[in-house]
């Protein structure tokens, strides 16, 4: 049985772009030569930044973070709220559209409840507000 996989790794390997590297976590142990984890905090940490930081696919352009209608509802009410003259804010109600194209928005605001809050002053807090969050975020497709 060792013999076939042996074959097989000397197969597949060349055509996969040669054989994996050691990570860095492992060390090599003098006794057994065999590899052995040092750490495995630095490991978690490092598998979720990749997952953060990767695309959602890896044949997607689409590096927007994706987010149920109540995250982004909450995340817009709490930017708005720190703008000057907006702290009586309540906040804002999310729809999902179909986008135009495929790195456009596929959410838009829907409404907005304004509260104690001048309509204008929070119009106009909330305008870049929502264009930047369009940019870094998109609506899920189910509720996570």
């Amino acid at each position: 049985m060792k013999s076939y996989i042996e074959t097989l790794v000397r197969w597949a390997a060349p055509k996969a772009g040669g054989l994996p590297k050691r990570p860095a976590n492992f060390i090599t142990t003098v006794e057994t030569d065999k590899l052995v984890l040092q750490d495995t905090q630095p490991l978690i940490k490092q598998i979720e930044q990749t997952r953060i930081a990767s695309p959602p696919k890896w044949w997607s352009k689409d590096t927007r973070v994706a987010k149920t209608a109540e995250e982004l509802e909450l995340i817009i009410r709490e930017a708005v709220k720190a703008a000057p003259g907006c702290e009586d804010f309540v906040g804002v109600v999310i729809e999902r559209v179909t986008p135009k194209s495929r790195l456009d928005a596929n959410w838009e605001i829907r409404g907005i409840r304004f509260g104690g809050v001048d309509r204008q002053i929070a119009r106009e807090a909330l305008t870049p507000i929502v264009e930047r969050m369009q940019r870094e975020f998109r609506l899920s497709e189910r509720p996570i």
